[in-house]
């Protein structure tokens, strides 16, 4: 049973299952409209709602399982299978959602008013959240329309596959000049890396993850300008796929009667006034960019702003510079490791939510890879509530970035009863050793875990990470804030913690470069431009261009496109913001939970009742309310400011 799903023993299982659950599907859709088609008064809503429930289900079943499979499986094969099986459900699904007769059972619903009197408040949150699922795949347009949507709807799907699998499988053609520039990247690069002697110097071919390092990382001014010109050339196939993704989705914007995708975007949105999310930028880009100034004169030896323009090629370099420059990190947490993290995060779990993880013995045919562990999370009274997956370690082939991957949702299981056990992956590609970047990106993604595991939701539409974008970052922010305490941190560095390190431990995390706080603003604004301007797609590098100069101080030459590395395009599409929004609102929380104890059982609780456990099905301004005393309007970026040691 890999991938946690039953009957997948290898890759040509795919095929077979996909099909079987469209048949499934096809099955209980008809339920569904049998359902409806009963006379006035005959029909139970109810029972309705938990039939769509049964359908997104089943659905999930199959989607979720092919999503982390085609994304980190060894066997290139096997996530070609696993695509196929997730395409061809994929789009099964969409037909689904412009389905007239399926629309209208909601509509039966939502008209007679006697029936949403009678639901429960996440009853009638599915029920609204159905109908504009629907409305959003044009099920109200003329029927030559809505196919065009749903045309429109399964290209994009496929744009976006193909530009993940290319950000994973590219190799970047990188050319040295000279023995000086191979000799600095030489000791960066693995056996992976292929090298051939042309007559201009040499030609060095690497995969895009170890290019992306090289220009990081290297002190080579040189290296790090011929690694950016290979990672971002206009022969990337990203490149023609980013525009076609920009462009249509423009175009399905202005088919449903949207003038933008971000305006589309942000229905689904806590946040529905663009001007809302771009006044907060700009109010935390105030505090942030004279700093972020000071720091690149600082990483350069400069006194004066004299030429203070920069290479695009060199800000991740000079941003890992200032971190190193600013707080020693890694040499005081250079004792770490994965095992360290893990019991850190079981700590953070016993002390915080009365609950517990310890290794899984049953997962016979589970793992993917030797690398993989399963883990269990036991509930205060030792029963099973939850499984998460630990793909950490990279290799060839695998999904080059950090992701939470759900495999099978929680809900409440409508004949049993019991909830049922929700399991989850944890991909990341983090060292052995890791650095304190690798712990704390470790720390985010088991956030968006335990949000999975603790939710408790009848309805697995609204399980866990199922929210609002907006609000599904706030989990996994509040996890990296338990990086500042110092329990926390003695248990990562072990027993063996040296007294004259003590007194720096709780400082590891007081401040973070304004050079990054300015890069989460820049990737923001130009996410939104690319979302907002009709002719965003044939403008993509010159708004890159422009909002880099404007935020970063950088100069981009022609040539080279950096947005063809933004892979947060494709999941967080006009709601890259939602990072910064969402450490206004964990700051606040977590001073006015966490403050006094950061291990505390009562805030524990306090934010597993009112956050944790309602998953999708409250909207995030009602739960801030609860936790906070006030909504979202009135949460300041102060806090989140204060916090990274900048002062309002």
């Amino acid at each position: 049973m890999m991938f946690g799903l039953q009957g997948l023993r290898g890759a040509t299982d795919w095929a077979g299952l996909a099909s079987r659950c469209v048949t499934r599907c096809r099955a209980i859709a008809d339920d569904v409209r049998r359902e409806a088609g009963r006379p006035s008064g005959a029909m139970n809503p109810r029972r309705v709602l938990q039939r769509f429930d049964d359908l997104s289900a089943a659905l999930c079943a199959l989607l979720d399982p092919a999503e982390l499979a085609r994304n980190v499986h060894p066997s290139r094969e096997f996530q070609r299978q696993a695509d196929s099986a997730y395409c061809l459900v994929s789009e099964y699904m969409q037909e689904l959602n412009a389905d007239r007769s399926l629309y209208t059972a909601l509509r039966r619903i939502d008209d007679e008013g006697n029936h949403v009197s009678n639901l429960d408040e996440e009853e009638r949150a599915l029920l609204r959240s159905l109908l504009h699922d629907f409305r959003k795949s044009g099920v109200d347009l003329p029927r030559e329309q809505r196919e065009m949507v749903t045309q429109m709807t399964n290209r994009l799907a496929r744009l976006s596959a193909d530009f993940l699998h290319n950000s994973t499988h590219y190799c970047a053609d990188v050319f040295l000049s000279d023995m000086n520039c191979l000799n600095a990247v030489t000791p960066l690069v693995s056996s992976n890396a292929q090298l051939t002697k042309v007559p201009t110097g040499y030609h060095l071919r690497l995969p895009a993850q170890e290019a992306s390092s090289l220009h990081t990382y290297c002190d080579s001014p040189s290296v790090r300008k011929a690694t950016y010109q290979g990672l971002y050339s206009a022969n990337h196939p990203n490149y023609k796929i980013l525009g076609e993704i920009l462009q249509r989705r423009h175009q399905l914007s202005d088919m449903l009667g949207y003038s933008n995708f971000l305006e589309l975007s942000l229905q689904d949105r806590n946040v529905k006034d663009p001007h809302t999310i771009q006044g907060l930028l700009d109010k935390i880009q105030t505090k942030v960019l004279p700093i972020a100034r000071k720091e690149i004169l600082q990483a350069r030896g400069r006194a004066t702003s004299h030429e203070l323009l920069i290479p695009s090629w060199d800000y991740d370099f000079l941003l890992q510079r200032v971190q190193q420059d600013s707080l020693d990190n890694d040499k005081l947490l250079g004792r770490v490791r994965v095992e360290n993290c893990l019991d850190a995060l079981n700590m953070i779990l016993r002390n915080v939510f009365g609950i517990s993880m310890k290794p899984s013995d049953d997962n016979i045919g589970e793992l993917w890879s030797k690398d993989v562990f399963k883990m269990e999370i036991l509930g205060e009274t030792g029963s099973l509530i939850g499984h998460i997956y630990f793909d950490l370690f990279p290799r060839p082939g695998k999904f080059n970035h950090s992701a939470h991957f759900v495999l099978s949702c929680g809900r409440l299981d409508p004949v049993s009863t019991l909830y049922t056990v929700p399991s989850v992956a944890l991909v990341c590609n983090i060292g052995q050793a890791p650095s304190f970047a690798d712990i704390v990106v470790l720390f985010h993604e088991f956030g968006h875990a335990i949000h999975s595991v603790l939710s408790r939701t009848k309805f697995q539409h609204f399980s866990g990470t199922r929210a609002q974008l907006d609000a599904v970052e706030v989990p996994s922010h509040l996890f990296e804030c338990f990086l500042t305490d110092r329990r926390v941190l003695r248990c990562l560095m072990g027993s063996e913690v040296e007294a004259q390190l003590l007194p720096e431990i709780g400082n590891l995390q007081v401040s973070q470069p304004a050079l990054g706080v300015m890069m989460q603003i820049f990737y923001a604004k130009v996410d939104l431009q690319y979302h907002s301007f009709p002719d965003a797609s044939a403008r993509m590098t010159e708004i890159w261009r422009t909002q880099q100069k404007e935020l970063l101080y950088c100069f981009l030459p022609e040539g080279i496109h950096p947005q063809i590395g933004f892979g947060h395009l494709i999941h967080y599409a006009a709601g890259y913001y939602s990072y910064l929004f969402t450490r206004t609102l964990v700051h606040a929380i977590w001073n006015q939970l966490f403050g006094a104890d950061a291990l505390s059982r009562v805030a524990g609780l306090q934010f597993e009742r009112g956050f944790l456990r309602h998953g999708g099905a409250r909207q995030l301004d009602t739960m801030i309310r609860d936790l906070l005393g006030s909504g979202i309007d009135a949460v300041e970026p102060d806090d989140y400011l204060r916090s990274i040691g900048i002062s309002c």
